[in-house]
């Protein structure tokens, strides 16, 4: 009776497993025979580009059989040393197809004509072959079987793609049985200002971080709320956590605030050209391929956002009080992650001083208005001349309507300045200085103006630093070309601002802004300061060539959709490397291009093959090589990019390092591996110029780039006794490296 009853239920799990066979039913075979979980999920973060698939890990081990995930037909074959590797592309009957990457070897009839290809070329590395006619498989058929050829250590990339070639999120398609308990983790937003906007009193970029406040870790809270005085955008930091316990991208983010939905993004699918999204999915400048930094705001061009809610414009038209923002990040498991902060919308206070007159040992000043809706009281500061407190005091009435009298006793004889420091929740959100003693402004010299740039779109903000006077004594003309802007400035809790729209000028985008700052002292101007910046203009459908010397920039006509600045400066960054241009600047690093942008530099150098672009980490502190091809008949070197950053030209001198490990035995009869490591801190090592011999006899081996080393096994030519090994290898710069390495077997 139990025989019988086992094999009904067979039937009926035989008759399930078919049915939820193929696209219809949602269902493929899972591709492994092992489930070690998963280290990169789909759509994740990758510097140029979407991770099209699923990652899975294999033990660090190679050989597993791999699997077709459904019926269908082998059509193609690629075999690339980098990149990805061995690979087979199986096109389905429901019309999918699903794609094998970093493949050790080719499995039945696919090895077979492989090998009669690679025969046919004379190369190991023959790149795409299509076979004619295609290989017929079944579902569960091996293919091949896992390995780590091409780019990464040893795993099984997937892809699943649709009829139109669509990059499609595997997770919900695959049989697969694992369980993912780990919830998502949030870790902080960024709020960036956007027109006269502070963010809890100051202007640029504000991090707010949130802490798990629930003891299942679903739940996350900002500690204090957040004030805001006008627009902004919004960042957040979260990730997943694999099964694996591997730092992941998530499935989705989404926001409300006040309940009202204003942003939606989920890897559901992507196609090849939506890849120039990747830096408005993702922020180009903190992300990477374990940090994730999602842009939560709409942007002209964000076709891949589902609310396309203008979020900025909505936000200003909301009434002044608390605003609940909530988020929400989920797995691709159903694991949900939930955060809130309060968002405390307030106008900036409107101050106005009838007069300042000296009594004895204070001042009485006549407040002719003070407004200041929603601040909970104004902290009053005495400054002398220098900027050092000489007294304070608190208003607790934060509304004054006609005239009232502040009386400011028992201040030394220095006082000059009064600063009003409007607070919410113990945060100064805004500041405002006036002055006490005018005399004492007579002999103020202002030889300079130091400011601080911060860009965001299409808006410049210059952060004043250390100027002493009232916002009125300072005014700013902004000359570009035939136009002129006048621009006044602004007050922050730290001191003041001004914010504009470059002017076109010339109308090409590109050239010098001239900063023309006027400084009075109350009665008459004390200086007129100049200062210059270089910013980029940046609109829709406007190609723009930006040359400064030796360099130059250019951008496509389809680089934006929304008008964007961009601030060129030199910098003076250390390098190992000998610098042979300037170093360039193009900043915010966090922009998004949607197509790539050519850099160059030109320079008339001997052995062009040693120098090549580099372009700085700030997070690693040290500068990398980027992918630089050169012009013989003009001296140009160039790489193309999709974000911006700190490039300069440099010479790589520096030779690979060569590392001979021990032999895996001393053994004559046992020795089965030796390891050889080759690094490359330049232009990297050159895979083809690898040569080893053992004994005066060549060894067929590669250079394996991730591991960054050469895996010998091969020891044919090995001797009782004496041995030598040879190692020549060259980088990508001619610079070459020997080492002869002596061991003994017995």
């Amino acid at each position: 009776m139990k025989k019988i009853v086992v094999f009904f239920l067979g039937i009926i799990f035989s008759i399930l497993l078919t049915a939820t066979d193929g696209k219809d039913s949602g269902k493929y075979r899972w591709p492994l025979d092992i489930n070690n979980g998963f280290s990169s999920s789909f759509q994740e973060f990758r510097g140029n580009h979407f991770h099209a698939g699923l990652d899975l890990r294999t033990f660090q081990r190679t050989g597993y059989p791999v699997y077709a995930i459904s019926d269908g037909t082998v059509y193609r074959i690629l075999s690339m040393r980098r990149g990805s590797g061995n690979a087979v592309f199986l096109r389905h009957n429901d019309g999918y197809h699903s794609n094998y990457f970093h493949l050790e070897k080719f499995a039945g009839n696919i090895e077979r004509a492989v090998t009669r290809y690679r025969e046919l070329k004379g190369k190991k590395y023959f790149g795409d072959y299509y076979l004619k006619p295609p290989i017929e498989v079944k579902r569960g058929d091996i293919l091949a079987y896992s390995g780590e050829s091409g780019a990464g250590f040893p795993h099984l990339h997937l892809e699943i793609r649709d009829e139109g070639n669509r990059a499609v999120n595997p997770f919900p398609l695959l049989d697969n049985h694992a369980i993912d308990k780990n919830r998502p983790v949030l870790h902080n937003i960024v709020l960036r200002s956007r027109g006269d906007s502070l963010i809890n009193g100051e202007v640029g970029e504000t991090t707010v971080k949130l802490v798990n406040v629930s003891s299942d870790r679903s739940g996350y809270e900002a500690a204090a709320p957040v004030v805001v005085t006008g627009a902004f955008d919004l960042l957040l930091n979260a990730r997943d956590i694999a099964d694996t316990g591997k730092k992941v991208s998530p499935y989705s983010v989404e926001a409300k605030i006040d309940g009202n939905d204003i942003f939606k993004l989920s890897f559901d699918s992507f196609a090849w050209e939506d890849n120039n999204q990747l830096g408005f999915v993702y922020d180009m400048d903190y992300s990477s391929s374990s940090r994730y930094y999602f842009n939560m705001f709409f942007q002209e061009g964000f076709d891949l956002e589902k609310r396309r809610f203008p979020f900025a414009v909505w936000w200003e038209g909301l009434p002044e009080g608390v605003h609940r923002l909530d988020l929400k990040v989920s797995d691709h498991y159903n694991n949900d992650a939930y955060g809130s902060v309060d968002l405390v919308k307030l106008p900036l206070p409107a101050v106005r001083i009838s007069s300042v007159r000296r009594t004895g040992a204070g001042f009485i000043v006549t407040v002719g208005l003070l407004d200041a809706p929603g601040c909970h009281q104004v902290r009053l500061e005495m400054l002398d001349r220098d900027g050092q407190a000489v007294g304070s005091g608190i208003i607790e009435d934060c509304r004054v309507s006609g005239s009232r009298d502040l009386q400011l006793d028992n201040l030394p004889g220095n006082a000059v300045y009064l600063d009003l420091h409007f607070l919410r929740n113990g945060v100064a959100y805004c500041r405002k200085r006036i002055v006490l003693d005018h005399t004492a402004l007579a002999t103020v010299a202002v030889p300079d103006i130091s400011f601080q740039p911060y860009l965001n779109r299409d808006e410049v903000f210059l952060l004043v630093k250390d100027f002493p006077l009232p916002a009125e004594y300072l005014r700013l003309q902004v000359i570009r070309g035939g136009d002129v802007l006048e621009v006044a400035p602004l007050c922050s809790a730290g001191g003041l601002y001004f914010l504009f729209t470059p002017p076109q000028g010339n109308g090409n985008g590109n050239g010098d802004l001239v900063l023309s700052f006027s400084v009075s002292n109350g009665d008459h101007e004390i200086a007129k300061i100049q200062k210059y910046l270089k910013i980029l203009l940046l609109q829709d459908n406007e190609p723009v060539h930006f040359d400064w010397k030796e360099f130059s920039a250019q951008f496509d006509r389809r680089s934006v959709r929304e008008s964007r600045v961009l601030l060129a400066e030199e910098k003076n960054l250390s390098s190992e490397f000998p610098v042979l241009s300037r170093q360039i600047s193009l900043s915010p690093y966090n922009f998004p291009f949607l197509d790539t942008v050519l850099y160059r530099f030109t320079a008339n150098v001997e052995n062009p093959r040693q120098v090549g672009i580099f372009k700085y980490s700030y997070g690693g502190k040290k500068w990398l090589y980027t992918a630089t091809s050169y012009s013989s008949d003009t001296h140009t070197f160039s790489t193309r990019r999709i974000s911006s950053g700190t490039f300069a030209l440099m010479r790589d001198i520096f030779p690979p390092r060569i590392y001979v490990g021990s032999p895996s035995s001393d053994y004559f009869d046992r020795l089965q591996i030796l390891t050889v490591r080759i690094e490359d801190k330049g232009k990297g090592v050159d895979d083809d110029s690898l040569e080893v011999f053992l004994n005066g006899k060549a060894v067929d081996c590669e250079y394996d780039a991730d591991w960054q080393h050469v895996k010998i096994w091969d020891f044919t030519h090995k001797t009782m006794g004496k041995n030598l090994l040879v190692v020549r290898v060259r980088d990508r710069g001619g610079n070459s490296s020997r080492v002869s390495h002596k061991f003994y077997l017995k």
